[in-house]
């Protein structure tokens, strides 16, 4: 299982948005919410990092979202590591 932790950055005013549009989200949690400065940490979890990547980039799409930067990731492995057979996923 993958982990990767962001920091997601609203459009002014539209903080509130941008949250309930990330908890619509599956597989993502939203750790801690800055009203101040319009910031939040997001929670990615992931079967590999495929996976991460299309949910970062859905994040990153959302319209709220003027920003979306990886801070931290971490992966736990598992008695069996499956590779990633189409590597165009993550461009």
């Amino acid at each position: 299982m993958n982990y990767s932790a962001l920091v997601v950055s609203s459009a002014p005013g539209r903080f509130p948005e941008m949250l309930k549009a990330i908890e619509s989200l599956s597989n993502v949690e939203i750790h801690h919410k800055d009203e101040k400065t319009c910031r939040c940490i997001v929670i990615i979890e992931g079967e590999d990092i495929g996976v991460e990547m299309d949910k970062f980039k859905e994040i990153s799409a959302l319209d709220e979202v003027v920003d979306a930067s990886l801070v931290a990731h971490n992966f736990e492995e598992s008695a069996e590591i499956t590779p990633i057979q189409d590597l165009t996923r993550l461009n």
